[in-house]
């Protein structure tokens, strides 16, 4: 048999309240939780007085027809209040005693604090949630590193070639006399141009890896796309291709520079790819939407059927080889899609097999 020490010490709280809410009994470890005296409860307070708000509109609703009904309820969860205002998260477990016709007479009860226990399960959540954003993390870090090795390879591959068979040309003695200066002249802008690119590439994977935002600026178009033909010009050399620039050299847009001047460079380098002989002209127009403009790389190339030309600008092709069997674009257009989606701007192409190509973008711009 339980004496009244144990019950009233016991290690949970013990209700006991009528159908309106009035409390008729409380053992001592739930007075210590509400931090009342038995005095100030019992036959005074009703259960709204010590529960959060709402709890007697739900006992209304669903917990009185449910007692009702099967007698009973278990781990219903309720918040027990103090009379300092302080929550004690609660288990609540109750037995109904009921009038012949069935009408509830009192409601016994039983609580159990869970107070700690939300505790750790908060805890855990948190640790979860570390664990989570440990792994998004360095996902994303793997994810940063294949993209910075696929460019660091896609982007100077082309110009450290075209460096190469220059030196090679110069080594076996196959440049006039004559042309030894202006030779070297074009070999070193082109060396200029990729030290440029490694530096651009550099400090765009550093806010790759470390998840920085990369910076907006205000630069000139014209100077981008002579960048990017300084790059490429032995390519296009090489297969008498003419780059041509039809950029208005005032023409001022606000975006992020590296990422614009990716883009264009891999148009302009697909462009070289696919065309045997002609030329590759870009061009710029604004005017048609207001605060946007359009980058135009039109080529004379070997042009596409429609099949392939919608997976070329979705970054859905596969490699393909070139007129003189360079590598063909394949991740460099995903990449395209994916910057393009960043900035808000979108892609679409002409072509004609036979004719060439032309690929516009349309971009968000602050002239």
């Amino acid at each position: 048999m339980i004496s009244e020490y144990d019950f009233e010490h016991a290690p949970c709280g013990y209700l006991s309240f009528y159908p309106d809410g009035t409390i008729c009994q409380i053992n001592q470890t739930l007075l210590n939780w509400i931090q009342y005296r038995k005095e100030e409860v019992v036959g005074v307070k009703k259960l709204d007085a010590i529960t959060a708000k709402g709890t007697s509109i739900y006992f209304q609703m669903f917990v009185y027809p449910l007692l009702k009904m099967q007698g009973y309820i278990n781990e219903l969860s309720i918040d027990i209040l103090s009379s300092e205002n302080t929550s004690t998260s609660c288990l609540f477990n109750a037995s109904a005693i009921k009038h012949e016709d069935g009408s509830l007479r009192q409601i016994n009860a039983i609580l159990f604090s869970i107070s700690d226990r939300k505790k750790y399960e908060v805890e855990i959540l948190n640790a979860k949630k570390m664990a989570e954003a440990a792994a998004d993390h360095k996902e994303h870090t793997l994810q940063a590193q294949r993209r910075i090795l696929f460019i660091l390879g896609h982007d100077t591959r082309a110009p450290l070639y075209s460096i190469n068979m220059m030196i090679r040309l110069a080594a076996e003695g196959k440049i006039a006399q004559q042309e030894i200066i202006p030779f070297f002249e074009r070999m070193a802008n082109q060396l200029d141009a990729t030290l440029i690119l490694l530096a651009d590439l550099l400090s765009w994977s550093d806010a790759l890896l470390n998840n920085k935002k990369q910076a907006e600026s205000s630069f000139l178009l014209q100077d981008v796309v002579r960048e990017v033909f300084e790059l490429l010009q032995g390519n296009a050399d090489a297969k008498n291709i003419v780059l041509k620039s039809e950029v208005s050299p005032l023409l001022e847009m606000s975006s992020n520079r590296q990422v614009i001047t990716f883009i264009i460079r891999n148009l302009v380098n697909n462009s070289i790819k696919y065309t045997s002989s002609g030329g590759v002209t870009v061009t710029v127009t604004t005017g048609a939407d207001p605060g946007t403009l359009s980058i135009h790389v039109q080529d004379t190339g070997i042009g596409m059927p429609p099949e392939k030309l919608k997976k070329y600008v979705t970054g859905k092709l596969t490699s393909t080889a070139g007129t003189n069997n360079e590598k063909g674009a394949g991740m460099g257009m995903a990449l395209v899609n994916e910057f393009l989606l960043q900035l808000n701007g979108s892609i679409q192409a002409e072509s004609h097999e036979g004719i060439g190509t032309t690929t516009t973008i349309k971009l968000p711009c602050l002239l």
